[in-house]
């Protein structure tokens, strides 16, 4: 009914690779809001316990407010599947290595300055929050990105594999 033994253990051992086709607009903007989430989770996290861990050093002027954190994780997020797309294996690049290489450190660039120009907002507009808003930010988060997991394909993530 299944063939051979031989065959299903191939078949298991390497299952049969599904071509990457070019990214949409539907999948960009899946993937791209996923790794925003993952973005938001990690930086929630790593606030959280950098106040827990040395509370003079996250009290201090150079802590990245709530405002910072949302705005690098959504440049973050939008950029990520592009730069996944770069040097994806099966899909079909239009541009050299070089030029491919170049576009994803400008990317990262941008995301850089995203995060220092927004950093340096006023406290008004960019409050550190509360360890505990970071950790309730970051589990509701956490929550939302694995409904986006189980819901949707991810197709080029931060951490979602090649599917």
């Amino acid at each position: 009914m299944y063939g051979s033994v031989a065959n299903k253990v191939e078949n298991t051992v390497h299952p049969p690779q599904q071509p990457q086709g070019p990214l949409t607009r539907k999948n960009y903007l899946i993937d791209a809001i996923y790794n925003g989430l993952w973005f938001l989770i990690l930086f929630n996290f790593l606030y959280a316990a950098m106040y827990y861990l040395t509370p003079a050093a996250a009290k201090q002027d150079g802590a990245a407010g709530i405002t910072c954190i949302i705005l690098s994780s959504v440049v973050a997020g939008a950029g990520m599947p592009i730069v996944t797309q770069l040097f994806a294996p099966g899909v079909k690049h239009r541009q050299n290595a070089l030029l491919r290489s170049l576009l994803m450190v400008a990317m990262f660039a941008v995301w850089m300055v995203v995060f220092y120009g927004s950093n340096l907002l006023p406290r008004v507009v960019n409050p550190v929050v509360p360890p505990i808003i970071n950790l309730i930010i970051g589990l509701v988060g956490t929550g939302l990105m694995l409904f986006m997991r189980a819901r949707y394909t991810i197709t080029s993530g931060l951490f979602a594999g090649r599917k």
